[in-house]
């Protein structure tokens, strides 16, 4: 039941329902937010296999003043694009992916360039 008050507590805390790495590079998690209505990007470690910094926050949708509840993160097979099915607004956002700064991401992490540059950037547009 997706009534006023189940959103709002169901968007109370926090509710990461998947995280998903980008397939051009692994080194960018995707984590939808239902709780926070947002995506959160961030920084993966390959070498160490663990998240490490948050790199950006971003509306899972249109930003209409209602909750979209982000569930589900995926990549399309073929295109630069990401599709996000939000689940209290019953929509589907789609993202294209900046392939350059993903690429960007990955050459720092291999040099061991701090991540604090790529704060606030996001590679879906």
């Amino acid at each position: 039941n997706n009534d006023d008050s189940t959103i709002a507590q169901r968007q109370k805390d926090p509710h990461s329902h998947a995280l998903v790495l980008d397939p051009f590079e692994g080194c960018v998690a995707y984590v939808p937010d239902l709780g926070k209505d947002l995506v959160r990007e961030f920084w993966y470690d390959k070498e160490c296999g663990r998240i490490g910094c948050e790199l950006n926050t971003l509306p899972s949708g249109l930003s209409t003043g209602k909750p979209d509840g982000p569930r589900y993160f995926e990549f399309h097979p073929k295109f630069n694009i990401a599709y996000i099915v939000n689940e209290l607004s019953s929509s589907v956002a789609v993202f294209s992916i900046d392939r350059e700064l993903l690429s960007e991401i990955a050459r720092a992490a291999k040099l061991k360039k701090p991540m604090d540059a790529f704060k606030g950037r996001s590679t879906l547009k």
